[in-house]
């Protein structure tokens, strides 16, 4: 384990996964939540039940898992890096500046080939967060992390700090280095109380890349689309944001919070008619609810779906 502005990353060969010491305890949530936007592929997640473990270069933020923060500076860090690539790379570049520098920028294209980012947080009123990642019209998820079945490390609380800082393969190694890139973000970001697992390829594959020199890796077949699926047992609710019915013409409107009742007819199939057939389908095992304004704040309303009939719904409060 090794310092990084105060807080201690490391790597365990042995198990495969990272390791991260806050310096100051902290307590880990029963459940975590992530919000989706209402698209074309967040519904696909949705009803397909899985994560999908971001590259970097997917991410919101520019600055976020800075490209420019892990430098290479020494041979057997490179050689850890490029490995395959190694000896052609050196027959390229020589020893020395030039090939550290060409293996800085394959950084992240090669180390989140081999892990992804799955961004959380630990809560699912929060009224900044809803209309930025869910438009208000979205839905929120929450899972039951220890339920998955794929590989990860975390999850860890995100590092908010003031100013990021380079780190340099002559103090930290390679994957050392891909932790500190994946957790370290601009304390503007607090608001989000963000936590992230670092999700594992699985064994013998690497994921499609992005960045620099990321035809190194997605010249080859059979990559893995970063797309991990998991039980229904790991889904523990489904949050619709506020306006997911907005717009739409309603046979019987809300009569209040307390004999909540709405029925809804769709004129066609559409993303919202795919996660309320996905919420019937699972009732009983997830529960549904929706965001609703009480007083100055947020609240949530448990939900039943009924489908009357095709593209026609009934939404009562449970």
């Amino acid at each position: 384990m090794q310092d990084y502005l105060g807080w201690k990353y490391g790597y365990n060969r042995d198990s495969g996964k990272f390791l991260l010491e806050p310096n100051e305890k902290y307590t880990i949530p029963d459940t975590f939540f992530k919000y989706y936007a209402l698209n074309d592929n967040s519904v696909d997640a949705l009803t397909n039940m899985y994560v999908y473990a971001s590259h970097p270069y997917q991410l919101n933020d520019p600055f976020d898992c800075d490209m420019d923060l892990a430098k290479i500076e020494d041979e057997d860090n490179a050689r850890a890096l490029l490995e395959h690539f190694y000896e052609d790379a050196k027959k390229t570049y020589g020893e020395g500046a030039s090939l550290f520098e060409f293996s800085t920028k394959c950084f992240s294209a090669i180390m989140f080939s081999k892990w992804g980012v799955l961004s959380l947080t630990d809560s699912p009123i929060n009224p900044i967060m809803w209309p930025r990642y869910a438009n208000n019209d979205g839905f929120c998820l929450e899972w039951d992390i220890k339920q998955f079945p794929f590989v990860y490390s975390g999850p860890f609380p995100i590092h908010y700090v003031g100013k990021i800082e380079k780190c340099s393969s002559l103090i930290y190694d390679v994957q050392t280095m891909a932790l500190i890139q994946s957790n370290v973000k601009n304390e503007c970001w607090e608001y989000e109380d963000e936590w992230r697992l670092m999700i594992k390829s699985p064994v013998g594959f690497d994921m499609k890349t992005f960045g620099e020199n990321a035809d190194l890796i997605n010249k080859y077949p059979g990559l893995h689309d970063r797309k991990f699926k998991y039980p229904i047992m790991a889904l523990k609710s489904i949050t619709l944001g506020i306006n997911f019915f907005k717009d739409l013409q309603y046979r019987q409107q809300i009569l209040s919070i307390s004999t909540y009742e709405l029925h809804v007819c769709y004129q066609k199939e559409c993303l919202q008619t795919k996660v309320l057939d996905f919420l019937e389908a699972v009732k009983g095992m997830v529960n549904a609810r929706i965001i609703w304004k009480v007083g100055l704040g947020f609240g949530i309303i448990n939900i039943m779906i009924t489908k009357v009939s095709h593209l026609t719904y009934r939404i009562t409060e449970c």
